[in-house]
């Protein structure tokens, strides 16, 4: 259970002020973390997740024989708009 957890669930007892100041969290970090976990991932970050995985697959794949200029070439054929910097990434 993180610090966070622990603020919610004693946010009925404590005011989230105090909860945050005793677990030493700061109150605008708790408040992002929930809007975080409220709010569906943004575009980006789908795609990145997508991304994420295609790389890994085709790593594995290539039982990481490839390197980024061939993983590169890969990701490029299955479709995916990648540049270098965002491979190294």
């Amino acid at each position: 259970m993180t610090s966070y957890d622990l603020i919610a669930a004693s946010k009925g007892e404590l005011p989230v002020a105090v909860a945050c100041d005793a677990l030493g969290v700061s109150r605008p970090a708790y408040y992002a973390h929930v809007r975080e976990r409220e709010s569906p991932p943004s575009k980006r970050k789908q795609r990145a997740r997508r991304l994420e995985h295609a790389i890994r697959t085709a790593f594995d794949e290539f039982r990481g024989t490839y390197g980024r200029p061939r993983l590169l070439r890969v990701l490029r054929a299955r479709g995916f708009r990648i540049g270098v910097n965002q491979l190294r990434k």
